[in-house]
């Protein structure tokens, strides 16, 4: 794939064009870093999720929650940030 297909920009100005919503998900640098807060670690205040557990539940309930019945629906654009 080249750049133009990967480009999130363009995604979010096709989608707004086509009239659908744009969602962003974005759990911070923090979650998803390599710190003693971030993806590996186990926290007590996260219920004892690592950050990479707690970012996959999160991302994986707004895929639920926005996501579309079949192919013809006009689901929201879910941009997700990783970091």
């Amino acid at each position: 794939s080249n750049a133009k297909e990967q480009d999130p920009v363009l995604h979010l100005r096709e989608a707004r064009k086509a009239g659908r919503k744009v969602i962003l998900v974005s759990m911070g640098t923090v979650i998803t870093g390599d710190s003693n807060l971030g993806w590996n670690s186990r926290q007590p205040s996260a219920r004892g999720c690592t950050g990479k557990e707690l970012c996959q539940a999160v991302w994986g309930a707004a895929f639920d929650a926005c996501g579309a019945e079949s192919h013809d629906d006009l689901a929201p654009l879910l941009l997700v940030a990783v970091g």
